[in-house]
């Protein structure tokens, strides 16, 4: 398959540019005839989501699944996205945890594909398929991004060991990374799969592999041009031999390992791709995540279900707004829906920087009360349901609920429109977006505490 996600994306940005160079001279709308912001119907609102909506007893991972069922038409798709609307939020990730358990459980998904660096979740796959490593000590010390560091995601690890002991291969769940971002973990875990299984070639893997292992985009930025592209030289050569020596790779070790041996060389060049990008580094590494998500997909079989678990901006289902979720869609022919897991109070974890120092460091925040009066947060807290799940194609036509969310697109251009935005704050229109554009499914839980870093 070749991927054209680079040229559809300069396609679509051209169309939008020309879009707002046409209408940025027009007012089109009335502001006197626009919806007003202080007038909306919350009342009808809140009634049309209690209407639509289906409580749950909580985020949870040990309650009864029973009542999962309600989501079952998630276990008719190939893919299913499970977009946190937070990082580093407690109830989120334990609702993720909920629902992967109960799609491995009852429909027979077996895949996890998680937004981070393909190494670094090959060290948890590792773990999770034969027991090697602490899986404590792989998130503290190999896995980099912060918000898998915590309590959550390793429960979540744990119980991923314990559903597959004493299963095969192919029945196991396994985990990769759709992310190319880092040299060190694929470098090591490439350096011991050619240790074991590249013969006469092994030697040189290793001393182009021990070079790159200790480089990252920091010390790169650093480096002289031609010391860059000595460096991709040497990572082509290694990715050649591997491709070129197919048979005997597989022969020696196994179809599946030489796979992920192949995908690993093949990230090592994305990684440098990315690297030695500036102004377009963001762009490339979309455009990695959609070819490393199919591979991913290729490793777990074409008969396998899978989970693809990131942020929900991410995994949106609209390529414009978010990337993965409609390339998915269109590669699946269809088979891919996207469950939102939302929240409307209480905290989660981030970076921040200190107002006395001036220091990166952890740290909570809080939401301290309820957004706006016009947005989707507080219609879904005053519902006075602590937990609840709905379907977007359930949301009737002729409601309240209805109108408001498609308001966003009669009068995102208008003078109205961007008064009420610099006014208000984005998050009025932000679940808008995730409603109309981004999911197929809500899944909500009022309430969330911070997660529980490891180690911070």
């Amino acid at each position: 398959m070749k991927f054209s996600y680079g040229h559809t994306m300069i396609r679509n940005l051209t169309i939008l540019f020309l879009i707002l160079f046409i209408f940025s001279g027009c007012d089109l709308g009335d502001p006197n005839n626009s919806p007003d912001f202080r007038n909306l119907q919350l009342d009808e609102m809140i009634e049309d989501t209690r209407a639509i909506s289906t409580p749950l007893s909580g985020s949870d991972p040990l309650l009864p699944d029973g009542e999962l069922d309600v989501l079952s038409h998630l276990g008719d798709n190939r893919v299913v996205g499970l977009g946190l609307s937070s990082f580093g939020t407690s109830e989120v990730f334990r609702m993720a945890h909920r629902l992967t358990r109960y799609l491995v459980e009852k429909h027979g998904f077996r895949g996890i594909i998680l937004a981070n660096d393909l190494g670094q979740t090959m060290f948890l796959d590792r773990y999770i398929t034969t027991g090697q490593g602490n899986p404590a000590e792989i998130l503290d010390t190999i896995v980099e991004p912060w918000p898998w560091k915590c309590r959550e995601i390793l429960a979540l690890l744990n119980w991923m060991r314990n559903y597959n002991k004493g299963k095969e291969i192919d029945e196991m769940i396994h985990i990769y990374g759709y992310y190319s971002h880092s040299f060190r973990a694929s470098a090591m875990l490439l350096d011991e799969y050619m240790a074991a299984y590249g013969g006469d070639f092994s030697q040189e893997a290793s001393l182009i592999l021990n070079e790159v292992r200790g480089l990252d985009k920091f010390n790169y930025e650093n480096m002289l041009r031609p010391e860059k592209e000595a460096v991709k030289a040497k990572l082509q050569t290694l990715y050649d031999w591997i491709e070129s020596h197919s048979g005997q790779l597989k022969s020696a070790s196994s179809a599946r390992q030489y796979g992920e041996a192949l995908f690993l060389a093949r990230s090592l060049l994305k990684t440098h791709g990315v690297y030695i990008l500036d102004q377009h580094a963001d762009t490339q590494e979309k455009i990695n995540r959609v070819e490393n998500i199919f591979t991913c997909l290729d490793l777990l079989g074409k008969d396998s279900k899978t989970i693809a678990l990131g942020h929900f901006v991410e995994l949106y289902r609209r390529r414009e707004l978010g990337n993965l979720g409609e390339e998915l869609h269109q590669y699946l022919g269809g088979e891919f829906e996207m469950a939102g897991i939302m929240f409307s109070l209480g905290g989660f974890n981030a970076i921040h920087t200190t107002v006395e120092d001036q220091t990166l460091g952890f740290g909570p925040i809080y939401v301290e009360e309820v957004a706006l009066k016009s947005s989707l947060n507080n219609i879904w807290h005053k519902t006075d349901l602590q937990c609840f799940t709905f379907e977007i194609s359930h949301i009737p036509g002729d409601s309240k609920l209805w109108d408001w969310l498609h308001f966003l697109k009669r009068y995102i251009f208008t003078t109205h429109m961007k008064a009420e935005i610099n006014n208000n704050g984005s998050s009025t229109l932000y679940n808008q977006y995730n409603l109309l554009y981004g999911v197929d499914t809500i899944v909500y839980v009022d309430y969330s505490e911070p997660s529980n870093l490891l180690n911070y």
